[in-house]
């Protein structure tokens, strides 16, 4: 699929702030995967990411580059405001988390996750704070 992905470790910038680091990420991404856990949810940098991601997407009129990954079967009930309030306008794709599931749901989710990723433009740069793609 001609995919980048940006890593913290990897990608971000000695000397840099964490927050200039993740803004740069951001700007520099035609999508931005969150993966939503527990450990996500109880993150303040999760937080942050989620807002600069929305600031982002809402004034350059691209909602359509927030995709989110819902593990551990939390509901919308307890995720975020911040979600709570992108979540109309967002791609919201539920990981496949019981082994007594249909045979095809992974391929089902990786071919909604691919769906989601479709290019627009040859280059691409996606953001994944924890590297979970």
């Amino acid at each position: 699929m001609g995919l980048e992905l940006c890593q913290n470790a990897k990608d971000f910038i000695a000397g840099n702030s964490i927050t200039e680091n993740v803004i740069n990420a951001i700007d520099s991404s035609r999508k931005v995967i969150f993966i939503i856990t527990r450990n996500f949810l109880k993150s303040t940098w999760g937080s942050y990411e989620m807002e600069m991601t929305r600031m982002h997407a809402f004034q350059k009129g691209r909602e359509d580059m927030v995709i989110v990954v819902v593990k551990d079967e939390i509901k919308i009930t307890d995720m975020p405001e911040i979600l709570k309030r992108m979540w109309s306008k967002i791609a919201c794709i539920q990981w496949p988390n019981d082994d007594n599931l249909p045979h095809n749901t992974k391929e089902i989710f990786y071919e909604k996750i691919k769906m989601s990723l479709k290019k627009k433009e040859e280059s691409t740069l996606l953001y994944s704070r924890n590297s979970v793609v």
